[in-house]
């Protein structure tokens, strides 16, 4: 199917602004592309995924958001503390929220394919967003302690 270069272009910038701000909170030492790739990787993984499934870009564009924002005020969180290194577990071991609210959202695009690319984006944001916090609200509470 043919998406409209705008679609295109917004998920382009998407995937951009994750890759940013995982650039950001890496390390600017000898341990930069290790601890890039921690935090950036899983969430290209989710987005290879997504493009295995062939879901709209707009499915893609609003994961990325959902996925960098999580990550912009995960890690704000974690380096506001004084935190032990294995606190980035939560990151990760929330991330299969996103990947379920992502395909969720996904396969609902697909049944309705006459949706609007804004409602489309928004209704992906919401959807991986909810699960994305759902899990991240079951890793707090029954794996990790996460007292803000």
């Amino acid at each position: 199917m043919k998406y409209a270069t705008k679609e295109l272009l917004l998920a382009l910038y998407a995937v951009a602004f994750s890759v940013f701000v995982a650039i950001a909170f890496a390390p600017k030492n000898n341990y930069f592309f290790p601890n890039f790739a921690w935090t950036w990787l899983p969430q290209l993984g989710i987005f290879g995924l997504l493009i295995v499934f062939k879901f709209r870009p707009a499915i893609l564009a609003g994961s990325a958001i959902v996925l960098a924002l999580h990550l912009l005020f995960f890690g704000t969180w974690v380096f506001s503390k004084d935190s032990d290194s294995l606190i980035w577990l939560g990151y990760l071991f929330s991330l299969p929220g996103a990947v379920i609210g992502s395909i969720i959202a996904g396969l609902y695009s697909k049944r309705n394919t006459k949706q609007r690319f804004g409602i489309v984006v928004g209704f992906s944001i919401i959807i991986t967003g909810a699960f994305l916090l759902i899990n991240q609200f079951i890793v707090c509470t029954m794996v990790m302690h996460c007292c803000l």
